[in-house]
C-alpha cells in the first residue's frame, strides 16, 4: 500500500519535477505514491497565476498546496499525535525506518528517551501506518504485525527419544517463574538440508540474552565442542551462568552425559532437561529469539555462505533489541548485569 498523504518537502519536490517537464508517471515513482493520488494532489495545489503579459495562467504551487492542506486538517477536528508534532514524526520515521523497530518498541524506547513528550500508544501508531500518516512507512515496513496468542504449556507424558536423559517435568519448579538467572535453552537453526553448517543457539530465559555459534555440522560432537569453548571463556563461574540447559530431542543433542561433562573436574558442569517432543513451546524464550534470526537470515539462505560478522552483526542487533517484556531495555545490558553480581 503506497503512502497517499504528502509532505511539505515532497510538495516541494513535486514543484520541482512538475517544472521540469517530468512525466507524471515517473514522478510517482520517484515519490513513491500511485498515479492517482499525484493527479489528486496537483488539482488541489493548482492555482490561477498572471505572467508578465497579463496573460493568465495555471500552475501546482507547493506552498498553497501545503497551507490548504494545513487548514483542512485544522477543520477536520483533532488530528493524530503524530501530525501534531513534527519533531515527534521525524522521531518515529527514524525509529521505524533506519533502526528498523517494530511500533510497539519504537513506543516504548521514545517514552524512555523522551518522557517530555506526548507519545501515542502503540495501536494509535499502527492506525497512524495503516493510514499512511507516516511518510515512507506502510505494513510492509513492519516486521511482524499483531501477535500470536501464547498457547498454553500442556504437561503431557511421553515417552522419550534420547536415551538416560532427565524430561523436563523433572525440572525445577522454579525455573518457570524466569527469576532465577543461569537457566538457558538451546537449539539449532539450519537452512537447507544440503547445507551442513547451522547455528547453535542458547537462550537465558531470565534476561533472553543468547549466546550464538557457527557450527560446522549439526552433530553431537560440535555441540560439545560448542559448550567445551564456553567453559573455557567463563572457568570456574561456568556452572553459576549455565546451572541448567533445556533442550529437544534432536539427533545433535542425544548425548547428555558429554554436554553435562566438565573439562576441569569430575562433576557435571551443568543440568540438562529434554522437552517433550513436538513441544517447542516448552522452549519458548529459544524459539522468539530463532524467529528473531530469521529476520535478517531466510531460510533458504546458505549458512556457510554468512561470513562471522556479519552473523555476529546479526546477533549483537538482536541482543541490543529493546524488548516490551523487558521494559524496553535490551537483553545484553540485562545479561552483563547478571555476570557483574557473579
Amino acid at each position: 500500500m503506497k503512502n497517499k498523504y504528502f509532505t511539505e518537502e515532497e510538495r516541494i519536490q513535486l514543484e520541482g519535477y512538475l517544472k521540469a517537464n517530468m512525466p507524471k508517471r515517473e514522478i510517482a515513482k520517484n515519490l513513491d505514491k500511485s498515479l492517482k493520488t499525484i493527479y489528486n494532489e496537483i488539482k488541489r495545489g493548482t492555482i490561477a497565476l498572471l505572467n508578465s503579459d497579463l496573460i493568465e495562467y495555471e500552475t501546482y504551487c507547493a506552498d498553497f498546496a501545503q497551507s490548504d492542506f494545513l487548514e483542512k486538517q485544522k477543520n477536520k477536528g483533532t488530528q493524530p499525535k503524530v501530525l501534531r508534532d513534527q519533531e515527534l514524526l521525524t522521531l518515529i520515521q527514524h525509529k521505524l525506518i533506519k533502526e528498523q523497530l517494530s511500533p510497539d518498541a519504537t513506543i516504548g524506547t521514545l517514552r524512555k528517551e523522551h518522557p517530555e513528550k506526548d507519545i501515542p500508544c502503540t495501536t494509535s501508531l499502527y492506525y497512524a501506518i495503516d493510514k499512511g500518516y507516516i511518510p515512507g512507512v506502510t505494513n510492509k515496513n513492519l516486521p511482524v504485525k499483531g501477535l500470536k496468542k501464547k498457547r498454553p504449556i500442556k504437561r503431557v507424558k511421553r515417552k522419550y527419544q534420547v536415551k538416560q536423559c532427565t524430561s523436563i517435568e523433572n525440572r525445577p519448579e522454579e525455573i518457570l517463574d524466569r527469576q532465577t538467572f543461569g537457566h538457558w535453552e538451546m537449539d539449532c537453526v539450519e537452512s537447507l538440508k544440503s547445507d551442513q553448517q547451522c547455528l547453535l543457539v542458547l537462550t537465558e530465559r531470565k534476561t533472553r540474552d543468547s549466546i550464538v555459534f557457527r557450527m560446522s555440522r549439526k552433530n553431537e560432537a560440535s555441540v560439545i565442542q560448542c559448550l567445551d569453548i564456553l567453559e573455557r571463556k567463563y572457568k570456574h563461574k561456568f556452572k553459576k551462568i549455565f546451572k541448567t540447559i533445556t533442550m529437544d530431542n534432536g539427533a545433535e543433542f542425544r548425548n547428555p552425559a558429554g554436554i553435562e561433562k566438565s573439562l576441569y573436574t569430575k562433576k557435571k558442569r551443568t543440568a540438562t532437561y529434554y522437552c517433550h517432543p513436538y513441544t517447542a513451546c516448552e522452549r519458548g524464550s529459544n524459539e522468539n529469539y530463532n524467529r528473531f534470526i530469521r529476520r535478517f537470515i531466510k531460510k533458504g539462505e546458505k549458512i556457510a555462505d554468512l561470513s562471522l560478522h556479519y552473523i555476529k552483526q546479526v546477533i549483537d542487533r538482536i541482543n541490543h533489541y529493546p524488548r516490551k517484556i523487558l521494559n524496553y531495555c535490551c537483553s545484553a545490558e540485562l545479561f552483563e548485569l547478571e555476570l557483574s553480581k557473579l
